[in-house]
């Protein structure tokens, strides 16, 4: 567990603050609401971390199983995207929109998992973003994303973007 906490804990948090400040460098009116309430914070890293999950985990078969005309047998490896979840319109009320004030229970979403398989640091990686990103709105004015170098993002068992060029006025 310790190990998990550590090593899971060290690109999921950057991947997870890269894709929040991309959305607030893309969505100036998300980024002036976050700056004018700070109260919203905790709620919109929630709303990021659903909108934005960005890991993807592997699961064993332990029985086998038939799923959509797909036979499952046992020790089939299963890759499951947390993002498929998360956005979900049977679960979640228009889950292409960021919603800031949606209200989400940090639980409900798949991002950082569910029931025995959930994150050991899900508590400590929202804390992390809450305090960055109460942090970068502070000590950096109104940012936007440079338009002569677009991000580039990387995929993996952890999305991410793997190069994020922001302008602002000083």
């Amino acid at each position: 567990m310790c190990r998990n906490l550590l090593f899971g804990g060290l690109d999921t948090v950057a991947a997870a603050m890269g894709f929040a400040v991309l959305h607030l460098a893309r969505n100036p009116d998300d980024q002036a609401r976050l700056r004018a309430d700070p109260a919203l914070l905790p709620g919109a890293v929630d709303e990021f971390l659903r909108r934005y999950a960005s890991v993807s985990v592997a699961r064993n078969v332990v029985e086998e199983i038939e799923m959509d005309g797909v036979m499952l047998k046992v020790g089939d490896n299963v890759y499951l995207p947390s993002t498929l979840h998360n956005l979900d319109p049977e679960r979640i009320e228009a889950p292409l929109e960021v919603r800031l004030d949606r209200g989400l229970n940090p639980v409900r979403h798949a991002t950082m998992g569910n029931g025995p398989h959930r994150c050991v640091g899900a508590g400590l990686a929202r804390m992390e973003l809450i305090a960055f990103l109460r942090a970068w709105l502070n000590g950096i004015p109104p940012f936007r994303c440079d338009p002569a170098r677009p991000p580039a993002m990387r995929g993996g068992n952890v999305g991410s973007c793997g190069s994020l060029h922001l302008l602002w006025d000083a």
